[in-house]
């Protein structure tokens, strides 16, 4: 499921990567991160990403040639898929929450919580819950998600008394 960072121009993407990036060497630092369902080398490998890709659009800043804007475009091509592939793994995974989506701006929607690249290899059982902002979100009027079966007029009625 690519992330449609093609649509951004350079600018919004080198914005866009370095924010996950950070975010993600800040969730996956110290002895115990955050975030351990991503491996460090996964970690070495986004940071890396990145870096190669801002020394290949740094060069857009100075005067360039048809090699270097060459250069730059496939370096985005590959940093994209690379990006693209990484999110799928690891930031849509149940420790990610829908919060720290919006920080790194990745859209988040419903989320199907994938395995992490490993259980997928070793068969393990996929969890297919699907995650959302709220979860009253299908029905304003009905709780019966919590299990109640009252509407939210009478769970608050309006004061019907004057003063």
């Amino acid at each position: 499921m690519p992330n449609n960072q093609t649509s951004r121009n350079d600018a919004d993407f080198d914005k866009y990567f370095r924010g996950i990036s950070q975010y993600v060497a800040t969730k996956t630092a110290g002895m115990i991160p955050d975030w351990e369902h991503i491996p460090r080398i996964q970690r070495s490998n986004l940071i890396d990403a990145y870096s190669k890709w801002y020394d290949a659009y740094s060069l857009m800043f100075r005067p360039h040639n048809k090699k270097d804007v060459q250069k730059k475009t496939q370096v985005r091509k590959t940093s994209e898929k690379m990006l693209d592939r990484f999110i799928n793994d690891y930031l849509h995974a149940k420790q990610v929450t829908n919060m720290d989506r919006r920080k790194m701006d990745i859209p988040s929607g419903n989320v199907v919580c994938m395995p992490y690249p490993h259980e997928r290899d070793e068969g393990h059982h996929l969890d297919r819950r699907t995650h959302t902002s709220a979860p009253w979100h299908n029905d304003w009027n009905d709780f019966s998600h919590h299990g109640e079966t009252t509407s939210a007029k009478a769970a608050y009625p309006e004061s019907t008394s004057s003063p």
